[in-house]
């Protein structure tokens, strides 16, 4: 498959988006589902591993990082739910 170059479209949303959904799912699945104590721990790793990969994504221009582990650059939760249409540092807008 062949990418079109003009078509230059961001996948931080996607990525923010994935990231959430299997946390959740996650979440859903050790507080409603009656699971072994051996699938709790699957499923807590799972979650773990995915509420640290949030600091992973980064701009596709830039590669500033989503969301930063820096006291004065702390963002609220909606920004990294939400990530805004334009980047903040290099200014590339999300289409």
């Amino acid at each position: 498959m062949v990418r079109n170059p003009s078509n230059n479209r961001s996948t931080v949303r996607v990525k923010v988006a994935l990231t959430w959904a299997i946390f959740i799912g996650s979440w859903g699945a050790l507080r409603f589902a009656d699971l072994s104590p051996r699938l709790q721990d699957v499923f807590f790793l799972v979650a773990a591993i995915d509420a640290i990969s949030i600091y992973f994504i980064r701009c596709e221009a830039c590669h500033d990082p989503l969301v930063s582990l820096q006291p004065e650059k702390l963002s609220s939760l909606w920004r990294v739910m939400a990530p805004p249409k334009r980047c903040p540092k290099c200014g590339k807008e999300r289409v």
